[in-house]
């Protein structure tokens, strides 16, 4: 004898007869059930539900993971060091008339674009930062300086190596080895391996905070800027400009009188004459309407000592902080939709509120921003040297491919705004607490973090050396 065993009442189609017979069920289902899917831990659901709410349902699920970008950071990362080795690395050392006139004497013809393929002055960083990091390391291992600054629930190890007091990792999502100087307590790997915590829990909370701070999608984005500025190794717009700028300073050189080359070889600097002025704005296509800020009449009617007397005056009224009227009321007013592209400005202090603003290949000197609250105004490839912010929050402003040097945040508080691939050299954070705001690719010299605290905000590929951190926590960062 066997024993017969009842079937399931549920059908996938149904069976002749009428639709009332009580054994006939349809059971409707929108897809097949996945066997092979795994149940989530509270960490994922948590950092999933946080997305969902965050971005909506729909296009979180359509979010590509974050892992693809780590991975391609990692490459980049992997190129940056590899590079930062080879001969001709230093292109900063170099003068800029050398840079300018002297371009088969460089120690590669095309290391502006060589070396990772990317701008110059992102190059240029880089090598300064790595240049003071391998001094550093030679005399004191331990180079930075962290008091009083814990780290809460970090998703990554601390990015400033060096002596700390009373400034522990808490709750960490990762565990360190018994070599590393980084002091943790309770980390959540040990306190929670009974429970099945596992390396997916560090990696899905990782995940949120990139998608939440908008880290990945700008990521990506830098990458899209390199690729259609062809500095991947493909001829394009970006370097034919370049190409068109050098053709007509060579152009120009040629041009030199006996005089004006050896004003250049003594004094590094020389005054054309008109004829050379009018010749290079032919060639840069400037016309007759955009020259009326020159006077060329009276230019030409000058000698060499009333040229020179005249250029000291400009230099003291830059130096002065003195400039045209216009100028100066355009700066007071409200800027919406006003991006800055091509205009590279120095002495000018910028204040005022500036929406939907964007900067791009803008560079600046000695430019600080006062008062200047910024929302969607990011920075693109515009570096800046003394450009400090004072009581200059800003919302949704990620700094890319724009390297800072002596730019100081002072009480410049900044929420959502990552900077990806963008050096930072002598610019603490004072009294600015940032919020999800992470650091990709952004190696940092000679600053640190006074009583600056920071939430969402994590450091990947970002090393830093001669830091300093003081009375500045840290929350998931």
């Amino acid at each position: 004898d066997h024993i017969r065993v009842k079937r399931s009442e549920y059908r996938l189609v149904e069976k002749a007869g009428t639709k009332r017979d009580k054994h006939t069920y349809i059971k409707k289902i929108d897809r097949v059930p996945d066997l092979l899917s795994s149940q989530l831990s509270p960490i994922q659901r948590i950092s999933k539900t946080i997305m969902k709410i965050v971005k909506g349902e729909s296009e979180a699920e359509q979010t590509p993971v974050w892992s693809k970008t780590y991975n391609d950071i990692l490459k980049m990362k992997k190129e940056i060091d590899n590079q930062s080795k080879s001969p001709g690395a230093r292109v900063y050392d170099l003068p800029m008339d050398q840079l300018v006139f002297d371009k088969v004497n460089l120690p590669n013809s095309s290391s502006i674009f060589s070396r990772l393929n990317m701008p110059q002055m992102v190059d240029s960083a880089f090598s300064l930062a790595d240049s003071v990091r391998e001094h550093t390391s030679k005399t004191n291992k331990d180079n930075n300086i962290k008091m009083l600054s814990p780290r809460f629930a970090p998703v990554l190890p601390d990015k400033d190596e060096g002596k700390g007091l009373l400034s522990p990792s808490i709750l960490a999502f990762y565990k360190v080895g018994v070599d590393d100087a980084e002091d943790q307590i309770l980390p959540l790997p040990e306190l929670f391996e009974a429970s099945g915590m596992k390396k997916k829990d560090r990696e899905s909370m990782l995940e949120m905070i990139m998608e939440v701070s908008g880290a990945r999608r700008t990521v990506d984005e830098a990458f899209q800027v390199l690729r259609k500025m062809n500095l991947f190794g493909v001829e394009g717009p970006f370097l034919e400009v370049t190409n068109k700028i050098q053709e007509s300073f060579t152009s120009l050189e040629k041009s030199f009188t006996r005089r004006q080359k050896a004003h250049m070889k003594k004094r590094q600097f020389a005054f054309l004459d008109s004829e050379q002025l009018k010749k290079m704005y032919e060639q840069q296509g400037i016309k007759e309407e955009h020259r009326e800020e020159f006077d060329m009449d009276k230019y030409h009617g000058l000698n060499h000592k009333q040229r020179e007397e005249a250029l000291w005056k400009r230099i003291g009224i830059f130096a002065a902080n003195q400039t045209e009227p216009q100028v100066d009321q355009n700066l007071r007013q409200l800027s919406v939709l006003a991006p800055t592209v091509l205009a590279p400005y120095m002495f000018t202090p910028i204040y005022g509120l500036t929406i939907l603003g964007p900067v791009v290949l803008s560079p600046s000197l000695f430019s600080p921003l006062i008062l200047n609250p910024s929302v969607l105004s990011p920075y693109v490839l515009s570096p800046a040297v003394g450009m400090p912010f004072i009581l200059s929050p800003y919302l949704l402003s990620p700094y890319v491919l724009s390297p800072l040097v002596m730019a100081p945040f002072i009480l410049t508080p900044y929420v959502l705004s990552p900077n990806v691939i963008n050096p930072y050299v002598l610019s603490p954070l004072i009294l600015s607490p940032l919020v999800l705001c992470p650091d990709v690719l952004s190696p940092m010299v000679l600053g640190g973090n006074i009583l600056s605290p920071s939430v969402g905000s994590p450091s990947i590929f970002s090393k830093s050396t001669l830091m300093a951190s003081v009375l500045s926590p840290s929350v998931l960062s």
